[in-house]
């Protein structure tokens, strides 16, 4: 509990021992900085959590715990205060405890106040809000007709097309094998090859000269 000038002024040291959190006890540390007395009634109405000489402390106490990562917070009458709700939500405070019949409104106060602190900044989120078509704005799809016009007719195209098909012809035409007539198929059919007597008479001596030497064979024996 951060409620003694003592302990404001050691608050780096503190930190340094590994605490974790502080909680500020405005209503103690206003009296004891002060020396006001608040249950005193004929110095009451010099007591002020807002004054000039409180205000200071806590923001010392506060960046001094940020830069060593220990949280903050405050508990007392001054947490249900808006004037010391936006000094402390803007000094950047973790958190604050307010009274139970003040609850709803410092929280709403609260997110206000961040989202003024965070507008405009990295730290805001984006929000991906597509707008809506309108009916009004809707156009329906156009049904395009087509036109089946002829086309132009390109010069020269017809002479060279016909060209080609007489190219193609030709290379048809000298592709083709040559087929002789029937009678000069007959003739070759019919002719004899050469020498085809004297292999005929070959032929026919044959026998003769194998009777001849099988009678030789017969006189041996």
């Amino acid at each position: 509990m951060i409620e003694t000038p003592a302990s404001v002024q050691l608050i780096k040291e503190l930190c340094e021992e590994g605490i974790e959190f502080i909680s500020f006890g405005t209503n103690d540390l206003t009296q004891y900085i002060l020396a006001v007395d608040r249950g005193n009634e004929q110095v009451q109405e010099f007591y002020n959590e807002m004054h000039p000489a409180i205000l200071p402390q806590l923001e010392f106490v506060i960046r001094i715990c940020k830069r060593n990562h220990v949280e903050t917070s405050i508990c007392g009458q001054a947490g249900s205060k808006k004037e010391m709700v936006k000094f402390l939500v803007e000094k950047g405070i973790d958190s604050i405890s307010t009274n139970p019949d003040a609850a709803k409104e410092i929280s709403d106060y609260v997110a206000e106040l961040e989202k003024e602190i965070i507008s405009g900044t990295d730290e805001e989120p984006r929000q991906y809000q597509p707008e809506k078509r309108k009916e009004k704005d809707f156009v329906p799809p156009q049904i395009i007709e087509e036109s089946w016009e002829e086309l132009p007719k390109i010069k020269g195209v017809e002479k060279i097309q016909q060209e080609t098909e007489n190219n193609k012809e030709e290379a048809i035409t000298e592709d083709e094998p040559e087929f002789s007539s029937e009678e000069n198929s007959k003739e070759k059919f019919d002719e004899k090859p050469e020498n085809f007597s004297e292999q005929n008479e070959k032929f026919e001596d044959e026998p003769e000269f194998k009777e001849k030497q099988d009678n030789e064979v017969l006189d041996i024996f």
